[in-house]
């Protein structure tokens, strides 16, 4: 006689666990689960699981997965990659690789770079790069590679910004225009100045820092006062609008001394300055 008796609450909750767990396990079985995809989703991972196959190495791949980006490539270990200098293996990695880090025209947009060799027997390599749809440099943006005593490379961080938004080729604002302004803002702004304003450097590029990016005028002054240590004034290409001032203090070299000291005399301890940085 067959029994009556009913499975507890307890064995009833755990076979309908065992049940779902199961389910969930053949979720993709039979003639309708999906293929499997190549590489997984992320563009960090996909571009791991394309270095660890070409190279035969284990890489280390990070990005923003808010963004899907690719901000820091590493091997493990070090690895040999193709270039005759430092900066040949840097720029011939992210030419290579470019698309799979989102840039459209990878070797388009690097610029000039620079190498800098370390005492340590480090070499780190610095590549500036321009809006991938203009002209422009983008400011404040450089590849930056460091390579190991032996040319191993160490690691890499790329520095692609495909989401920038255009930008002119021709600014309307003349470059003369916008360091009237810069020079008339500090004027009002910065006191007891131990020089003149007429000395300038200008540049154009995009600021990705500002909402949104936009194409500026960087005029920057090595002049010192009571409130300013070597400005820099930000000014808006297209609107001529004051958008930023910084000091750069920390830009400043003379007869040894840096920083916001270095044209006190050439006495890097002579005077103290007091900087008002609420604005800053």
């Amino acid at each position: 006689m067959p029994s009556s008796r009913r499975p507890s609450r307890t064995r009833r909750l755990l076979l309908a666990a065992l049940g779902v767990g199961f389910g969930a396990l053949c979720t993709h079985c039979g003639p309708d689960a999906p293929t499997v995809e190549e590489y997984p989703q992320s563009r960090a991972d996909r571009l791991r699981a394309k270095l660890e196959a070409d190279t035969g190495t284990k890489w280390m791949v990070y990005g923003d997965p808010k963004v899907d980006d690719v901000r820091v490539i590493a091997p493990v270990g070090g690895v040999q990659v193709e270039g005759d200098t430092p900066e040949a293996k840097v720029r011939g990695l992210l030419t290579r690789y470019g698309r799979d880090m989102g840039a459209a025209d990878s070797a388009g947009q690097q610029l000039a770079g620079e190498t800098s060799p370390d005492p340590s027997g480090l070499t780190a390599v610095r590549i500036p790069i321009k809006h991938p749809r203009a002209k422009h440099v983008v400011f404040d943006r450089h590849a930056v590679g460091v390579l190991g005593r032996g040319g191993e490379l160490v690691y890499v961080m790329p520095p692609f910004l495909e989401s920038l938004p255009d930008v002119p080729d021709v600014p309307t604002v003349e470059a003369s225009v916008a360091e009237a302004r810069a020079k008339a803002h500090l004027q009002a702004r910065c006191h007891e100045l131990l020089g003149d304003l007429d000395r300038s450097t200008s540049s154009l590029g995009v600021d990705p820092a500002l909402t949104p990016a936009r194409l500026v005028y960087r005029i920057g002054y090595t002049v010192v006062g009571a409130d300013c240590t070597a400005p820099e004034v930000t000014i808006d290409a297209e609107t001529g609008a004051v958008l930023r001032v910084e000091d750069r203090g920390s830009t400043l070299r003379a007869k040894g001394s840096s920083g916001s000291r270095a044209y006190l005399i050439g006495d890097s301890s002579s005077r103290d300055i007091e900087l008002d940085i609420t604005e800053l």
